[in-house]
C-alpha cells in the first residue's frame, strides 16, 4: 500500500516538455490536483524556478520570432491592408515580447503558489 502524500521533485524539464501548460486539461494542473488532494508533496528548487522562468522567457523570444517570419513572409504575398478586419489581419499584430513574458512569468509564478 502506498503511503501518502509522495514526495515529488520536479526539475526545469518537465515544465519546457509540458509547454508550461497550465490549463484544467494539463499535465501540470493534474499534478496540482494531486497536491490539493494531499496525495503528492511537491518540492521544487529556487534554481528551478530560475531556469524555468529563462526558458519561458527564450521560448516566447522565439515564438515572436517566429511569428516576425511568418508576417515577412505573408507581406510577400498579400497586403496587410487588403485583409483588414478579418481574423488572419491578427497576424500583423505582433505582440510585445517585453509584455507576453511578463504575463507568462506571472501566470508561472500564481500557479506555483497555488
Amino acid at each position: 500500500m502506498i503511503k501518502y502524500p509522495i514526495s515529488v521533485f520536479l526539475d526545469t524539464n518537465i515544465f519546457i516538455g509540458s509547454r508550461y501548460d497550465l490549463h484544467e486539461e494539463g499535465i501540470l494542473f493534474k499534478l496540482k490536483k494531486l497536491i490539493d488532494d494531499n496525495k503528492v508533496r511537491l518540492y521544487i528548487s529556487n534554481i528551478v524556478v530560475r531556469e524555468t522562468e529563462k526558458h519561458i522567457k527564450l521560448d516566447i523570444s522565439n515564438s515572436i520570432g517566429e511569428l516576425r517570419k511568418a508576417k515577412k513572409q505573408i507581406s510577400k504575398n498579400i497586403s496587410p491592408t487588403i485583409i483588414k478586419d478579418t481574423g488572419i489581419s491578427n497576424i500583423f499584430e505582433i505582440p510585445c515580447k517585453d509584455t507576453v513574458q511578463k504575463i507568462a512569468i506571472n501566470n508561472f509564478r500564481k500557479f506555483l503558489e497555488s
